[in-house]
């Protein structure tokens, strides 16, 4: 489950290289940019939809971390959540 929802979270979280060459030439640190898709250039509907699902991704990422008793990785997600609905009972 937990693959899952990572997979489901690198639609909108993820790492671009600057190089488009970088599969030949190797990555650098210095090339890189961390992406967190938030709808901005989205109309209010479709950024809403972004929004509830990366909300219900870090959710369902606290539950299956909860229940494998991680609490760490279950409190972060738990915080990102926060980050985009702070009145969420679930993540409180």
């Amino acid at each position: 489950m937990i693959t899952f929802v990572f997979q489901a979270l690198s639609l909108f979280r993820y790492i671009k290289s600057s190089n488009s060459r970088w599969q030949e030439e190797g990555i650098d640190d210095s090339e890189l940019t961390e992406i967190d898709e938030d709808g901005t250039n989205l109309n209010p509907h479709e950024k809403e939809k972004i929004k509830s699902a990366k909300l219900l991704c870090y959710l369902n990422l606290a539950a299956c971390n909860l229940k494998l008793k991680d609490s760490y990785t279950s409190t972060c997600a738990c915080n990102e959540a926060l980050l985009l609905d702070p009145g969420n009972v679930k993540a409180l």
